[in-house]
């Protein structure tokens, strides 16, 4: 249904809102009927008893917390507090708007009160119906259900005579008492009618555990991962989310076969699922089963044709398998359909290098610089690529000593690659003795690590630094500034 707002790009939160709006009010123009038999069923809904779930179901809650087993239970179609709060609220209305307060201010305010419920409440019903956005409303409740429980208790206790400024009076008519008590009746038995909600369908105690368990995995606690998604799965079956999860546990744990097995069960019982299908194209990738993860992940995009996470799946794959063009396509579509495309942007970027489409890929690089901070290989790459790129003029030697500089103190300059891209940054900023000096400190890296190759790769790089600076010095007899020790 969200997918609905979609154009070429993810809307902002304010266009989908637009986009919605317009549609419902289409919606109430051609089918009036029907828009008002929704809004009735809604209202139902407003004023049952039972606490209707949004994502939250705060019954499940109560096997955590004797405190909120005790204030929040249903007993059939009875639910406490609610089912007990709305009689007594429509009681204390009733009694406090029709008692004379002292002076008119007290019953101006009262009146407000009252109509705060009613606006709130309506507000609800044009939107959706669930517990937490009652919550406000039952709260004011809450006020009025304390005077008509008053105002039950001091009858009950004094009989027919009620004091007036503290004097005992002539009895009260009968007829008060009883449509009071009509009234407490009849909204005990409305306000507790069994009802169905739209979230019925969904089982909240699997997503409990869902979350729990995701929480667990994002901690690198794998073992208490896996057997919270296991209960997830014990009581929904069918969980598209808590098998993909387990599925990831189960993968980074080495554990593939079980996972990809249990992702094939879960793509066949969940057919309009596109989550399972990404998260089984990601396991095959991984694996190097480039036509059977592409295969999957068009399943995906079938299902969901605006699923960034299929489209950078699937560019990934085509990548790897140097259908570049194709990846870059796949990569600017989950670029647009995403709000968090930073990484996205990044694998654009290097794609869009591999093509020398060198000015796109730098502005994709800068703007995913601006959202998230790239690992190490990923900020070389953009380094070295601003340093060093084949056309001059896109070439920002400034902003690639920046990086390298950064890459350096994250690596501790420990990284051979890393000191090698700062000596090239230095040397495009004509900053040659520097570029000497760090060279030559990324050759002894390289040699203590025992890579040869990168050794003699640098050393080819220090006799071109080398020879440009002698030329240089030949044309500037004055002496330099000494050079910056690392």
């Amino acid at each position: 249904l969200a997918r609905e707002s979609f154009t070429d790009t993810v809307p902002t939160r304010a266009e989908q809102s637009g986009y919605f709006l317009r549609r419902g009010l289409a919606y109430a123009a051609d089918e009036p009927l029907d828009f008002v038999t929704g809004l009735g069923r809604k209202a139902i809904r407003l004023i049952n008893a039972r606490e209707i779930p949004r994502n939250v179901d705060p019954y499940v809650y109560r096997d955590f917390s004797h405190l909120l087993s005790l204030l929040l239970w249903r007993a059939g179609p009875f639910a406490f507090p609610f089912g007990l709060v709305a009689p007594l609220a429509v009681v204390g209305i009733a009694v406090s708007l029709r008692t004379s307060p002292r002076n008119e201010t007290r019953r101006a305010d009262r009146v407000g009160l009252v109509a705060y419920i009613a606006l709130y409440g309506a507000s609800i019903v044009l939107f959706f119906v669930s517990g937490r956005y009652r919550l406000p409303v039952a709260v004011v409740m809450i006020l009025f259900a304390a005077a008509g429980g008053e105002w039950i208790w001091r009858r009950l206790r004094r009989g027919d005579r009620q004091p007036v400024h503290g004097q005992e009076q002539v009895p009260a008519r009968r007829g008060q008492r009883y449509l009071v008590a009509a009234l407490f009746v009849v909204t005990a038995v409305l306000v507790n009618l069994p009802i169905r909600a739209p979230t019925d369908r969904v089982n909240f105690r699997a997503e409990l555990f869902t979350a729990v368990g995701e929480a667990f995995a994002d901690r690198r606690q794998p073992a208490r991962a896996e057997g919270y998604l296991r209960e997830a799965l014990t009581h929904d079956p069918h969980h598209a989310g808590a098998a993909c999860r387990l599925a990831n546990v189960l993968g980074r744990a080495g554990r593939v076969e079980e996972a990809e097995r249990l992702l094939r069960d879960a793509s066949d019982w969940g057919s309009r699922s596109a989550e399972t299908r990404e998260v089984l194209g990601e396991l095959l990738r991984h694996q190097g089963r480039w036509a059977e993860a592409a295969a999957v992940f068009r399943e995906a995009l079938a299902i969901d044709p605006t699923s960034p996470r299929a489209h950078a799946g699937l560019g990934d794959v085509l990548a790897e398998t140097d259908r570049i063009e194709e990846a870059i396509e796949h990569y600017r579509k989950a670029v647009r359909f995403t709000s968090e495309s930073g990484p996205i942007l990044l694998r654009l970027a290097e794609a869009l290098a591999r093509q020398q489409a060198y000015k796109e890929a730098i502005e994709c690089y800068r703007q995913a610089l601006w959202t998230i901070e790239p690992d190490p290989p990923t900020l070389n790459s953009i380094a070295w690529l601003l340093a060093t790129c084949p056309v001059v003029e896109l070439r920002d030697c400034e902003q690639a000593i920046d990086l390298a500089e950064h890459l350096c103190r994250m690596t501790e300059y420990g990284q051979p690659v890393a000191l090698d891209t700062l000596a090239a940054a230095y040397a495009e900023c004509g900053r040659l003795d520097e570029a000497v000096v760090w060279v030559r400190r990324a050759i002894d890296t390289a040699l203590v690590a025992g890579d040869q190759a990168a050794a003699d790769s640098f050393r080819q790089r220090l006799r071109t630094y080398e020879k440009r600076l002698h030329a240089r010095i030949r044309r500037e007899p004055a002496n330099p500034p000494a050079p910056r020790e690392p």
